[in-house]
């Protein structure tokens, strides 16, 4: 029997139960022929019910008497009738499983309760009086949109369910941030340059990507105007914490120019660059074990050995920018001991001088 008639014969099966408590096998029969052009037999009918009643946890028996199927009365019990409703949802809205909705609205109301996120945070009216923008409003709609797909004890969960992360800005900065984001939106939205001061440069950028990651802001853009004309017509990462005073937009429009933008998902950190490198990093004792489970780069290959001085270790291939190592460094410095990095020579030899520097300092 073929996919699309099994398909066919369950759909008819599951509205009739949750319509009417009830169906004739001589209906389901004709109704198959109808929708596929296709016969069914008695023992197909079976086999169906058997399916049914495996997937929806409800017991449906014949009833001689009435000649048809029935949800037993035991069936009816309200708590089994939920689940069955609950099972007929799935079904009839083509999920599932709702717990992937549930954890995706979980995750937006930590968004907004929480102070790790900006946006969504309003906060042009806050210390002059104004009404501070009302986000609930976001997950009103969600819970509208859901209504028909995620059960209201399920929605209830969400409250057990909270996102966090470790690093981020202090609270009192989102007031900075939140106005830096708009002016950059409407940069991109009207295609006119912003302004702003890095490392003591002023520079005309173009935004063509705003990135949140590990916690930070940044925003990919291409270099208009700069005193330095190294960096001209040249696409550049910004860290929004290292812009000095504000972003402003300006009159003057985008260049209309063709330029390659590089993905910071082509390697390790945030960071995009053509100069790309291979890193072999290794994680020794206890940390061995727990780091074959994560990613650092979703491309990275990990792999298991043993070293003759160290013992077992968990080891790390993975693409790393090389005209800027800092941050694969110091994510290797921050597990001590207890990880060292093996190649390239002079990635090496960048990660042991800083730990001579370190040292230094502490002498």
């Amino acid at each position: 029997m073929s996919e699309k008639n099994n398909v066919a014969r369950i759909g008819f099966i599951i509205t009739e139960l949750n319509k009417n408590g009830y169906f004739y096998a001589d209906e389901l029969e004709e109704f198959v022929l109808n929708a596929t052009g296709t016969e069914i037999s008695k023992s197909t009918v079976k086999r169906t019910m058997s399916d049914v009643r495996e997937y929806f946890g409800i017991d449906v028996v014949y009833n001689f008497k009435t000649m048809r199927y029935e949800v037993s009365n035991e069936g009816r019990d309200s708590e089994i009738a939920g689940e069955f409703l609950d099972r007929y949802a799935d079904v009839r809205y083509g999920r599932t499983d709702s717990n992937d909705l549930l954890l995706f609205y979980s995750f937006v109301k930590s968004m907004i309760r929480s102070e790790y996120y900006f946006p969504p945070v309003n906060v042009s009216g806050v210390g002059s009086g104004g009404d501070v923008t009302d986000y609930g409003f976001i997950l009103r709609t969600m819970e509208k949109a859901m209504a028909g797909q995620i059960s209201e004890s399920s929605m209830a969960l969400s409250d057990c369910i909270e996102y966090h992360i470790s690093e981020h800005f202090k609270s009192g900065q989102k007031i900075k941030f939140n106005r830096m984001l708009c002016v950059l939106l409407d940069s991109m939205k009207k295609k006119r340059l912003v302004k702003f001061t890095y490392n003591d440069t002023e520079v005309y950028v173009e935004p063509v990507k705003i990135i949140h990651y590990e916690g930070k802001w940044y925003f990919m853009g291409y270099i208009a105007d700069s005193v330095r004309k190294d960096h001209l017509n040249k696409v550049r990462t910004y860290n929004l914490s290292l812009v000095k005073d504000n972003i402003h937009l300006t009159p003057r429009k985008f260049t209309g120019g063709t330029y390659v933008i590089p993905d910071y998902k082509d390697s390790f950190g945030i960071i995009a660059s053509t100069n790309i490198r291979t890193a072999k990093i290794r994680f020794y004792e206890n940390l061995a074990v727990r780091m074959k489970e994560l990613l650092w780069y979703d491309g990275q290959k990990t792999e298991s050995g043993r070293d003759e001085k160290r013992g077992n270790y968990c080891q790390y291939t993975l693409p790393y920018p090389s005209n800027t190592s800092f941050e694969l460094i110091s994510k290797v410095l921050s597990f001590g001991d207890r990880a060292e990095i093996i190649e390239p020579e002079e990635l090496r030899k960048s990660w042991i001088e800083t730990i001579k520097r370190m040292n230094d300092l502490t002498k």
